[in-house]
């Protein structure tokens, strides 16, 4: 009897009977083969040694990021160009003016004479200038020939660096002794004579216009 059955459920199989054409009850018998195929392969995997109900998470170290390094901040050493200071930037040549002035248009011979350098900024800002000795100079000639020079006789000035606001000036006052320091100095020193003069200042590479005095 089983036997029968069982070669009954083939013949059905291999020959379905039906109103529709054979190939359609074929295409359904595949998808519900390949849906209980489907089933049974996950059902294996779920009880499987290897399955796992839920996936873990991969790990992995970190990669090390890479250590800077601070670089030193450079310094500069002292020059004889103007420093920066705290309260403002070098004056360059270019952001100021020298002019210079005589206390009084003649003066005695044997003197002395007093002159006045003003150090203009002529800059939209602040800056800082060296106005010590070691960057004026007042120079006297007479007919186009030195007469004198506030350095030439004397030991190197200090620097002196101050702040000078724009458009304002600094002064600096020299004297003459009127004496003659292009034919030498001290014993060699010769007095200046009676007649016309002219003076400039410099201060660094800016030198003023020439101004006319007398010695009488």
């Amino acid at each position: 009897m089983c036997g029968l059955l069982t070669v009954a459920v083939m013949s059905s199989l291999l020959n379905p009977v039906g109103p529709e054409p054979a190939k359609v009850y074929w295409r359904r018998r595949i998808i519900v083969i390949l849906g209980v195929l489907v089933v049974l392969a996950l059902l294996w995997w779920l009880i499987s040694p290897g399955g796992s109900s839920a996936p873990t998470a991969a790990t992995s170290s970190p990669s090390p990021l890479p250590t800077l390094s601070a670089s030193p901040t450079p310094t500069t050493s002292g020059s004889a160009s103007p420093s920066i200071s705290e309260s403002g930037l070098p004056c360059a040549d270019s952001d100021i003016a020298v002019s210079v002035t005589t206390a009084q248009q003649s003066y005695p011979v044997g003197g002395p004479a007093e002159f006045v350098m003003k150090i203009t900024n002529t800059a939209a800002q602040a800056c800082v200038r060296d106005v010590g000795p070691a960057a004026n100079n007042f120079t006297v000639t007479s007919g186009g020939f030195d007469v004198w020079s506030s350095d030439a006789c004397t030991e190197p000035g200090e620097s002196q660096e101050e702040e000078i606001p724009a458009g304002e000036a600094f002064a600096v006052k020299g004297t003459w002794d009127t004496t003659v320091t292009a034919n030498g100095c001290g014993a060699n020193a010769t007095p200046a004579q009676a007649g016309a003069y002219q003076v400039e200042a410099t201060n660094g590479n800016v030198t003023s216009e020439g101004v006319t005095f007398s010695l009488s």
